[in-house]
């Protein structure tokens, strides 16, 4: 016991150990559903900021009297559920009652759920766990946790965000627009991941990471190839937005459809990448016809195709979904006839196409007429929205007023 206490002098306060915490976006929300009545799930891709969030939940608690374990840590020697709760009996006696607890990387520790259900459950403490696998909150786990969790997915810092962490203040109004689009261009470049933001070395972190995802949560955990896991992770970075053929992918990672099916799941469930399905104005609900699949960071396109120059418009788009999915929207795409639009929000009866430009009038058509289709299709309560690079007007469809807005302005001001 003593020798674990020792190991987590390098993970907590009361130790050696200062992280630098920055604020972000989502820190007030995780506050304000701290309770000691449920488990505070904090989900999403690794090196994506969870565990930093976490202790910045312990700092608004009490640091002296906290307790985090990393259960990535190969030096700790708590190896199921039974032993992290004798564990924190031990040292809740030797040493403190905790007042709030981090559980980091805790789908690595077998029986972990009971272990969290009793902590819930005695409310002696908050519970805060932290996953980099969608698997932490299967229906199965639910059960065992017995409902008693909040859960939030994490996602890459918001451009707000990215642009506070270079120490600037986005909303203030002697910011320039050509200052928030050198920044749009790093942020669109390097993506979202908090270290990478903050490091020289960015390309050589983002190939750290990806290997990470592949080797650690994909090849080490369930029952499939390097090759073709690999061919479809570089598909999928290449291609944001790409309507994803099953069969056309199987061929190219020599692997049947089936199997592409479940590779796709699998980098679902380590964050990797989200599925957008196509919508139906008729039932409200999703078609499972092809899907489009776009990164959950912008980061791994560069790294997998910097040297064919950038799909820019294709990584705009990756962006705002990841903005609406960080507001928790449901989100969509629609075609018909031949027509498209980029998102479909129902929540918000939104229709939504990015591109770079409409200045050249093929674009403007294309994109004009997908919503002018949708709305016909859907009705006329719903709204239409255009999100260029750097362009602000109206167009008018249908007798409604069409905004054309800037992508800075989207992702810092909202609609």
């Amino acid at each position: 016991m003593e020798k674990n206490v020792d190991v987590l002098r390098d993970w907590n306060f009361w130790g050696t150990f200062s992280p630098n915490i920055l604020i972000r976006e989502e820190c007030h929300t995780l506050k304000g559903s701290l309770s000691k009545d449920n488990a505070l799930f904090i989900k999403g891709m690794r090196r994506v900021g969870k565990s930093f969030l976490g202790y910045y939940l312990i700092s608004t608690i009490s640091k002296d009297k906290s307790l985090a374990i990393n259960f990535e840590d190969p030096r700790i020697e708590i190896n199921n559920g039974k032993e992290l709760l004798e564990f924190i009996d031990y040292f809740s006696y030797k040493y403190f009652v905790p007042e709030i607890i981090l559980l980091d990387e805790i789908q690595n520790l077998p029986g972990w759920e009971k272990a969290v259900r009793v902590l819930v459950d005695t409310k002696k403490c908050y519970t805060v766990v932290t996953g980099s696998s969608s698997k932490l909150l299967s229906n199965e786990m639910s059960t065992k946790v017995a409902g008693r969790h909040i859960d939030f997915t994490i996602y890459p810092i918001s451009y707000v965000d990215f642009i506070k962490f270079k120490g600037k203040d986005p909303f203030s109004m002697s910011m320039k627009t050509k200052a928030k689009i050198v920044y749009l261009e790093e942020y669109l470049k390097y993506g979202g991941i908090p270290l990478v933001v903050l490091s020289k070395n960015k390309m050589r972190l983002l190939l750290e990471y990806v290997n990470d995802i592949i080797i650690k949560d994909g090849l080490s955990k369930y029952d499939i190839k390097e090759l073709p896991l690999k061919k479809i992770v570089r598909i999928i970075a290449e291609n944001p937005g790409m309507e994803f053929s099953l069969r056309r992918v199987g061929r190219t990672a020599g692997i049947c459809k089936d199997s592409v099916e479940r590779y796709l799941d699998i980098l679902q469930k380590v964050y990797f990448c989200h599925s957008v399905e196509k919508f139906s104005p008729k039932t409200y609900e999703p078609i499972y016809t092809n899907r489009k699949v776009y990164l959950n960071d912008v980061g791994f396109h560069t790294l997998f195709y910097n040297e064919k120059g950038t799909k820019i418009g294709k990584v705009m788009e990756n962006i705002v979904l990841i903005h609406f999915k960080r507001k928790n929207n449901d989100v969509y795409y629609w075609n018909g006839s031949g027509k498209e639009v980029d998102f479909v929000i129902p929540s918000k009866k939104l229709l939504v196409q990015v591109c770079y430009s409409l200045s050249d009038q093929k674009t403007m058509e294309r994109e004009i007429k997908g919503l002018e289709s949708a709305i016909g299709a859907f009705g006329d309560d719903w709204h239409p929205l255009v999100i260029s690079w750097d362009e602000q007007s109206t167009v008018k469809i249908r007798n409604k007023k069409v905004k054309v807005i800037p992508l800075y302005d989207f992702l810092i001001n909202g609609i």
